[in-house]
Order: structure tokens, then sequence, then C-alpha cells
């Protein structure tokens, strides 16, 4: 795959618990996925200079006991103004499926959730899913990220995603491998 992926840690995000998916594990998951490059520091810096080789990059976040310890984290990577960043995938990697904890990464504004096993057609196939199709973003002064309002929590606050009439700039995209992302249309929108 003619991608850059970087591997965010949950021990980067001053994390107690220990992560449940070891560091070398998420390695040989994106090794198996076949990225181009894969970098085990993340920084938008980091993104910066290496959208000059690979004009897309996945974000891939390990399992975490407490997944809400990458907010802040999505937060910056979705509000990032530079070089289309904000458009990249956030995919985040976990042991299984668990509802609430879905519901959390869609509310934050993850891409896709992938669970184990991991092996290596159904990751990559998963990961192909973010190319070369018309992806929907909605941006509000509380959200920015894919249009996820139909699996939202229902006891999650307002702010937290885009309910009532609330005024949103709908956004939509494409991810190209070797073109990078290509903004079709910017709408705005009542939610």
């Amino acid at each position: 795959m003619k991608c850059a992926a970087y591997l965010v840690e949950a021990d980067e995000t001053n994390l107690t618990a220990p992560p449940t998916i070891s560091v070398s594990s998420l390695q040989n998951i994106a090794q198996q996925a076949k990225f181009l490059t894969i970098n085990t520091h993340f920084s938008i810096e980091d993104i910066e200079q290496q959208t000059a080789h690979t004009p897309v990059c996945f974000i891939l976040f390990e399992h975490t006991s407490d997944i809400m310890v990458y907010e802040e984290l999505v937060k910056e990577i979705r509000s990032c103004k530079r070089h289309n960043i904000r458009f990249f995938p956030l995919i985040y990697l976990c042991e299984k499926p668990i509802p609430a904890v879905i519901r959390r990464c869609i509310t934050i504004g993850f891409d896709d959730v992938i669970a184990g096993p991991f092996d290596n057609n159904p990751i990559r196939k998963r990961l192909m899913m973010q190319f070369n199709c018309e992806i929907v973003y909605f941006e509000t002064p509380t959200y920015f990220g894919p249009d996820r309002r139909r699996h939202a929590d229902k006891n999650l606050s307002k702010s937290s995603i885009m309910r009532g009439k609330e005024k949103c700039l709908q956004i939509k995209f494409s991810r190209n491998i070797s073109g990078g992302i290509s903004i079709f249309s910017r709408i705005m929108r009542a939610t």
C-alpha cells in the first residue's frame, strides 16, 4: 500500500493502564497491511513532512482500556488545517468489538474501528475501503469528522455530536493513494 502508517501507542497519551495490544502487534498489523512506511513516533510535523512522499497517511491507534485518552489527540488532528491532515483516516484497532467503545470512537471522530483477529486479508481490505469513494464529513463548532450521527450514543451530551437545529458544514471528498485528498463540495446545512 503506497501510504504511510503512524502508530499511536496508548502510553504516548500518558495512560496509566497497560495497553491490550502490544506495540509489536501494532507494528505487525501495519506490516501485514503492507504500508510503504511505518512510523512509531507520531507528531503533526512528522505527518506534514511525510505528505511530500505519501499524500495520504493512516493513523492507527492501539486498543486501550479507556478510549477517551485519545480524544484530545483526535481533536488536534481533526482541527489541523495543514496539508489536509484533518481528512486522513483515523483507525482504532481493538481486540474485540465492544458496542460502548465503538459508539465513543464514532463520537470522537474515528473513521473506523477494526476488531481482531488481525490477519492479512481482512485488515488490508478494510483499510482499502478508505479510498476511491465519496466520504462525507461534517464540521460544527464542536465536531469534525465522519457523518456518524445515526450511530451516536443517545446519552452523550448535545455538544459532543451534532443534534437539533445546529448549522454544519457538509464536506464531500475522496482519498486517493497517489493523488491525496480531493474535496468535491462544501455545503452549509442544518443538522
